[in-house]
């Protein structure tokens, strides 16, 4: 489970309800790793714990709500690095095969996302060391 800022923390919870509800229904042995930072941060303690686990064959299924959730961009690298060490990878929210444009439409709109909120990012850290001055 991921979210990008402390203001999304109750999604964070639903998140984490969501994979929590259904691991129960299945009687699974689970660990929900959470997360709080960019989807293009690759060094967030959760995702580095969550490839060690990967890498050490502790993991046999990764259940996540959706892929952007996982990282914002290479997610598929971490779902060919679950694929070489055995670990089968379930989206519960997987979205159904797009063509080629929505696919492209939808890259670039993840795209202006993330500029735009490191943009506002950026603006809100200048604002809060402004207030504090």
């Amino acid at each position: 489970a991921r979210v990008s800022s402390k203001d999304q923390s109750e999604d964070l919870v639903r998140q984490t309800k969501r994979l929590e509800n259904y691991c129960n229904a299945l009687s699974l042995d689970y660990k929900v790793i959470s997360d709080l930072g960019s989807g293009l941060n690759y060094s967030k303690k959760g995702l580095l714990e969550l490839i060690s686990l990967i890498c050490k064959k502790k993991i046999s299924k990764l259940i996540i709500t959706s892929k952007d959730r996982l990282l914002r961009f290479g997610s598929q690298i971490l779902f060919r690095l679950c694929d070489f060490f055995g670990t089968k990878v379930l989206i519960l929210d997987e979205e159904k095969k797009l063509g080629f444009e929505q696919e492209l439409a939808s890259d670039v709109i993840e795209i202006m996302a993330v500029f735009t909120a490191k943009l506002y990012g950026k603006r809100s850290h200048k604002n809060k060391r402004s207030l504090a001055a």
